[in-house]
């Protein structure tokens, strides 16, 4: 025998499989939850599960996950969230059954951004904003959105709300807010640096409000078929672009112009990866009206007659120009691809493939980008769709496996790298509120289906 055989080096082990842990309970003591979540008294349980899969670097990681469901006045609603891979967890959400007394919901998700503050504070607000506004006084629902927003925003810039929005990033009570926010020469607070995506739905009987700025989203399911209601506000949109370049004419916004960074993603200044949002002071000029400015929070809206039999029907004049463009296809769009296995450790159908879909009332999903950075919608909807009939219909189960069909990092997509937020709602059988008149014909000059038949 001749002189030694070198070896050739193992390969690398591969990671286990990813796996979901069976949920825990969790206190449902209001002091218990944080200000992030917004839920009322339909709150029925809070759990918590992990999520077992790899990190950025590789190592195996267990990512908790948060679980809240709940039902009232004919919804049930279910919410999962988990941090992710990201080092801080800054989305929000809220969940409110009856915000007037008069069995008018509202559904929210917000995605904050260089901090909670923002997404917290908003989470905490939006429904008593709604409430107050002209708008909702006149039933104009999609008016009474976008009237928030706006007043959020403002809100947010008023020396009143400096330490609210202090403790919120701090996660305790503050003595100073001196050092909190930005400031302009002369020491006056302007507002917070900190900004929030926001995607919110008001449900009145049959009638559907959504309005949204920034890239989390809202989609609508009847029958297993995704509706987009909302498009994604990106820096290089035509309308997004001009008005970016509009304001960064102005002395205080210069430069705030949309560049390309590595990846080719469009930013605002180079930085923000959206062109709406709340807060982000340092984009926003105070000589400029609010939907003029380069980082606006003015949302778009849509309206929505939920149908008892024939489908949802969309109000075009209110329908975002646009929205319901992308990822037409099954498997196409934002995240690309079809995702792996539902759930488990794989060999399940897949998120992409057709649905076997069993009669029920409409879903509705608000989500932030970090779930649709991994799916499209019709993939979320048909995973939704696939757990719900394997499950018995449990609204927590299916979210919980969606959240893990996310992170998982033995799908057949990259998993998110975000922190993730799904509210998932189970909208009223044939959308009747005892308590609203359907037969009232609404400002656009339609009618619901039982006035027409009324008459």
């Amino acid at each position: 025998m001749g002189g030694s055989q070198q070896r050739s080096a193992a390969p690398p082990a591969a990671p286990p499989p990813s796996s979901l842990s069976a949920s825990q309970d969790l206190d449902l003591d209001p002091d218990q939850v944080p200000p992030s979540s917004n839920l009322d008294d339909s709150l029925a349980r809070r759990k918590q599960a992990t999520i077992k899969s790899i990190t950025r670097t590789g190592s195996v990681a267990d990512f908790p996950v948060v679980l809240t469901e709940g039902s009232g006045g004919g919804f049930q609603w279910a919410v999962g969230e988990t941090q992710g891979r990201r080092k801080t967890m800054e989305d929000a959400h809220v969940v409110n059954l009856d915000i007037d007394g008069q069995g008018t919901a509202l559904f929210a998700v917000f995605d904050g951004h260089s901090g909670r503050e923002v997404s917290a504070f908003c989470a905490q607000h939006i429904a008593e904003e709604v409430v107050r506004s002209d708008a909702f006084r006149r039933s104009d629902l999609p008016g009474a959105l976008g009237a928030a927003f706006l007043a959020l925003d403002r809100r947010m810039r008023d020396e009143d709300s400096r330490t609210e929005l202090q403790e919120y990033a701090e996660g305790h009570p503050v003595s100073s807010t001196k050092t909190y926010g930005i400031t302009d020469e002369h020491g006056h607070y302007q507002g917070p640096k900190a900004g929030s995506t926001a995607a919110v739905a008001l449900v009145r009987g049959e009638q559907l409000a959504v309005a949204h700025a920034g890239d989390s989203r809202v989609v609508l399911s009847e029958g297993g078929v995704a509706v987009a209601l909302t498009e994604d506000h990106k820096p290089d949109l035509p309308a997004e672009r001009d008005r970016i370049y509009r304001a960064g004419k102005s002395k205080v916004v210069s430069g705030h112009f949309v560049l390309q960074r590595p990846g080719g993603v469009p930013r605002v200044g180079g930085s923000l990866a959206m062109s709406r949002a709340m807060g982000d002071v340092r984009f926003k000029d105070p000589g400029l009206a609010p939907d003029q400015q380069a980082v606006t929070a003015a949302p778009d809206t849509a309206a929505v007659r939920l149908g008892t039999s024939g489908g949802a029907s969309l109000m075009p004049e209110l329908y975002p120009a646009g929205a319901g463009e992308e990822d037409k296809e099954s498997g196409a769009g934002a995240g690309g691809g079809g995702a792996g296995g539902a759930g488990g450790g794989g060999g399940g159908p897949s998120p992409s493939s057709s649905p076997s879909c069993l009669p029920h009332p409409p879903l509705l999903v608000v989500a932030c980008d970090g779930l649709w950075d991994v799916m499209n919608r019709q993939m979320v909807i048909n995973f939704l769709e696939l757990h719900l009939a394997r499950n018995g219909g449990s609204l927590r189960s299916a979210v919980s496996n969606l959240l893990h069909e996310a992170l998982r990092h033995d799908s057949t997509t990259a998993p998110t790298a975000d922190n993730v937020t799904v509210l998932l709602v189970r909208l009223p059988e044939n959308n009747n509120n005892k308590k609203n008149n359907n037969n009232e014909k609404d400002k656009h000059g339609e009618v619901t289906a039982a006035g027409a038949a009324a008459k």
